[in-house]
């Protein structure tokens, strides 16, 4: 984040950025958050996918991983 666009717009009274400034500030960083947090989300999915596997493996029952790749989405991905 330290490559994100300052903030020119000036806070609130109360110290808050704006909702639309916030929502600009976030939307213009989501490609260095999204590069950034690839590496562990990709992590997180294998060490879930173990999971699955061996726990599949002490009921006796498979289960079939979803993988985001293949078009399972996000909450797929996440298991919801």
């Amino acid at each position: 984040l330290r490559q994100a666009v300052p903030r020119p717009a000036a806070p609130d009274p109360d110290g808050q950025l704006p909702a639309t400034r916030l929502k600009a500030l976030a939307l213009g960083s989501a490609g260095l958050i999204a590069a950034t947090a690839a590496p562990e989300y990709r992590h997180y999915v294998r060490v879930r996918e173990d999971l699955r596997i061996r726990t599949a493996g002490d009921t006796g029952q498979a289960e079939v991983p979803v993988r985001a790749q293949e078009g399972g989405g996000l909450a797929a991905a996440l298991g919801e």
